[in-house]
């Protein structure tokens, strides 16, 4: 199962750096040139070009999981904290679809690629949210499974209680009054043997 995990994990910091690299160049490129490299309308959100917020969203998700399957992390909060980064990327990148499909089919597809370069961040978004959530599923079965197993333990430590307390052996203070109920005191005997000697 863990090994199932970090592959997952491999290919999501795989696909995460390709997307890093794919948004840092568009970004980078504007940055320097003030165009787009691919020729593209290039959209502006919040006054920042649209390729910036693919960049962060990249990396972020790209460091995540590579910090994960490095140090072995054990605990579940990597694939969660990239499925809500993914679930967000996946919907930034699906708006500016909606937008560029009216300027793609004017231009009778003659961009670079082909298709808007945010059809290709869609596309990375939601592999990287389709691997996410197939560990965050397995992350909850594991934690339910545990649940279930955890509770038998507890009968068995009564149980053995209960065991424990039916062979514990009598104590000898329980025995001791019964014993000197028994066996006469040498002051009685002494009596005894004084009143016999009188008669």
């Amino acid at each position: 199962m863990e090994c199932n995990r970090f592959t997952k994990l491999k290919t999501i910091f795989a696909l995460g750096l390709g997307g890093t690299l794919f948004a840092g160049y568009l970004t980078f490129f504007k940055a320097l040139t003030g165009s787009c490299a691919l020729g593209e309308s290039c959209p502006y959100v919040f006054g920042q070009p649209a390729c910036v917020y693919g960049f962060v969203m990249f990396l972020s998700m790209t460091f995540i999981a590579g910090y994960a399957f490095i140090r072995r992390v054990s605990d579940s909060w990597p694939e969660r904290v990239i499925q809500i980064v993914a679930v967000a990327g996946a919907l930034f990148a699906g708006w500016l679809t909606y937008q560029d499909v009216g300027p793609w089919l004017q231009s009778g597809g003659s961009y670079t690629l082909y298709l808007p370069s945010c059809v290709y961040g869609l596309a990375f978004y939601l592999m990287i949210l389709v691997l996410s959530s197939v560990l965050v599923n397995q992350a909850k079965q594991g934690g339910t499974s545990e649940k279930t197993e955890t509770p038998a333990a507890p009968a068995a430590d009564s149980t053995e209680k209960q065991e424990s307390s039916e062979e514990q052996p009598v104590s000898p203070q329980t025995e001791l009054p019964d014993m000197l109920k028994s066996e006469p005191t040498e002051g009685t005997e002494s009596s005894e043997g004084h009143e016999e000697k009188d008669k």
